[in-house]
């Protein structure tokens, strides 16, 4: 995984999800946007985060270790434990306009305020 670029911020997040409401696009292949990179946090249990490039590659996330998901770059979330509870948090440069990278893969993957 390679970190987040310095100059990014984050300009939105999901709701919280748990292993009982898990959106299935998330649990498919899929990507973000060019220009948007994502941070999985992990609010209780783990996740087995796969980038699925050639070869694919897994991390086990978890509260004390992130993931970091880059632009265009398909991956998958797959559940580990029980209970469980993560929210995704999107990040630009910090000169990009957040409302061109807006685009929900799921009705229900970003909170309401």
């Amino acid at each position: 995984m390679n970190p987040m670029p310095p100059d990014f911020i984050a300009y939105k997040r999901t709701r919280n999800f748990t292993d009982t409401d898990l959106p299935e696009s998330l649990t498919r292949r899929h990507d973000t946007k060019p220009g948007a990179w994502a941070k999985i946090i992990v609010l209780e249990g783990a996740l087995d985060y796969e980038i699925m490039a050639d070869p694919a590659r897994h991390y086990r996330i978890d509260a004390d270790h992130p993931g970091i998901i880059e632009e265009q770059l398909p991956h998958r979330v797959t559940p580990i434990t029980t209970p469980l509870s993560f929210y995704l948090e999107f990040y630009k440069r910090d000169d990009t306009d957040a409302a061109s990278l807006a685009r929900a893969m799921d009705a229900g993957l970003f909170k309401t305020e």
